[in-house]
């Protein structure tokens, strides 16, 4: 397999174990919804997880992503309800939203300090929601009201000026803000 079309294995709920190891690319929902997934083995040339491609792999346990990717799209591993651990590698640079919120029994996720891009709500309903390791670097941090990401951006900026760096933080309580109009 060279590359994994949109929806390729896409709820082929036999599959257990997947080598897609010389694949250089996944599309849109590539392995989605694969119910008996157990564990993947991805190639080391693949340069970004496309948005949905593992969502409701409910049987994944642990995921290790190769040294070469660079992003992480908008829930590429939302639902994996099995979920325990995730290895990133240095270099990777972007975290999407929700790439791994609902992943209920995630305890472990280390945030390379390469990562200068991380989405809204990357974690929700996860076992590590209110201890997410960011390291220095994270040049962008997304959310909406409720979450703390307004006190979090004013505390990154203050320490960002603090140590001689430029920081922007704006934030909005209008209707617009909660959807309204």
């Amino acid at each position: 397999v060279i590359r994994a079309c949109d929806s390729a294995f896409s709820s082929a709920n036999e599959l257990l174990n997947l080598d897609i190891s010389s694949a250089y690319q996944l599309d849109y929902n590539a392995v989605s919804g694969c119910k008996s997934l157990k564990s993947v083995k991805l190639s080391e040339r693949l340069i970004e997880i496309p948005s949905s491609c593992f969502q409701s792999c409910t049987s994944l346990e642990s995921i290790d992503i190769p040294k070469g990717v660079k992003a992480i799209n908008s829930s590429a591993f939302y639902a994996c309800e099995s979920l325990v651990s995730v290895t990133l590698q240095e270099g990777l640079e972007k975290i999407d939203d929700s790439a791994f919120s609902i992943c209920q029994r995630l305890k472990s996720i280390n945030i390379p300090s390469t990562v200068t891009e991380v989405g809204w709500n990357i974690i929700g309903n996860t076992a590590i929601y209110n201890s997410l390791p960011l390291e220095n670097g994270v040049r962008y941090l997304d959310g909406s009201g409720g979450m703390g990401v307004i006190l979090a951006t004013i505390i990154l900026a203050e320490a960002a000026l603090k140590s001689g760096h430029s920081a922007v933080q704006s934030q909005s309580y209008g209707p617009e803000a909660r959807g309204g109009m």
